[in-house]
């Protein structure tokens, strides 16, 4: 997966990992109900990303400024989290900026 050209993609991609959360919630209040499930961390890791997108509507995210907090609990809960990937690329776009349209 390739980082966002522009803001609305990134703020698509975080929206996306919002939205994914809540089926992962969704998954876990099921289990739970069978005696499993505990993804305690899906909370912090959306209300983090809720104040990131609300950084990027208001214009005052600050791009490269080393790995976003969420990544803590990202990286600790990896292997519940099955769209780790898209937390990689939001990650890697907040480290690195947005991705350069090719010159022609």
């Amino acid at each position: 997966m390739r980082r966002p050209k522009t803001i609305d993609e990134y703020i698509d991609l975080i929206e996306q990992a919002i939205f994914e959360l809540g089926e992962l919630r969704s998954t876990d209040e099921w289990e739970q109900e069978e005696g499993g499930g505990t993804c305690g961390f899906i909370d912090p890791l959306n209300v983090q990303l809720r104040q990131l997108l609300e950084q990027l509507t208001m214009d005052s995210h600050i791009f490269g400024d080393g790995d976003l907090p969420l990544m803590n609990i990202v990286r600790a809960h990896a292997r519940q989290i099955p769209f780790k990937s898209l937390f990689d690329i939001i990650n890697q776009t907040h480290r690195l900026g947005l991705e350069a349209a090719p010159m022609h």
